[in-house]
């Protein structure tokens, strides 16, 4: 990682996870949104964090802006020197 951080000084984690759902196609009988690769997302990511886990939010959305990716990670670290 970068500056010397390692995934043991992730503070806070985004993530942006593409539902394959198109809101205009949004009515009142439509199934919950649903990530289909999220176990797997949760998976890879309990190996890369293996201490104590940091804060995570996970948003569906529609799509990001390069197609193709399913997911968008932000992560932040604090470093003590």
């Amino acid at each position: 990682m970068a500056a010397g951080a390692t995934f043991d000084n992730v503070v806070e984690m985004v993530t942006y996870h593409v539902t394959g759902a198109n809101v205009g196609e949004f009515s009142e009988s439509q199934q919950p949104l649903t990530i289909p690769h999220l176990a797997l997302f949760m998976k890879v990511k309990n190996c890369y964090f293996t201490k104590e886990f940091p804060t995570w939010t996970g948003v569906g959305i529609t799509s990001l802006f390069t197609p193709g990716l399913i997911v968008e990670i932000k992560c932040t670290a604090v470093i003590d020197h």
